[in-house]
């Protein structure tokens, strides 16, 4: 039996893809390139990625749709990086947040994930029963 159910993958899909790569733009040896208007961009990014997340573990439709449209975006802004690479490296990881991305919008259009969000959150005490 699969312990980490739908909503579970999204969630570490969306940290993954939505909030990390948003800010590697603050790793050394990245930083240097980046403006600072692109790094105040990436925060705020990775704030509603964070937004998107929570409200994706508590089952909202609304952080399934904040999580899929910032998925989307990041993916659409990632790509031109798979041509105009300066390293192999950027490659790389324009190549792999472009993958995780793709499987992470497969995963929040799926039925199998639209049925668990708006469930309620089990809490893992019984109910009393009358």
């Amino acid at each position: 039996m699969n312990r980490y159910g739908p909503v579970e993958r999204a969630v570490a899909g969306s940290i993954l893809v939505n909030i990390v790569v948003q800010l590697a733009v603050f790793l050394p040896g990245v930083s240097d390139d980046v403006p600072s208007d692109a790094k105040v961009v990436s925060v705020l990014t990775a704030t509603i990625a964070a937004a998107g997340a929570w409200g994706l573990w508590n089952r909202r439709t609304w952080g399934r749709r904040t999580t899929l449209v910032l998925t989307i975006l990041n993916v659409l802004s990632t790509v031109p990086y798979l041509f105009e690479a300066d390293s192999g490296e950027v490659t790389a990881l324009a190549a792999t947040t472009v993958a995780l991305g793709v499987m992470l919008v497969a995963l929040l259009l799926s039925s199998d994930l639209k049925r668990e969000v708006g469930r309620p959150v089990a809490t893992g005490s019984p109910s009393p029963s009358f």
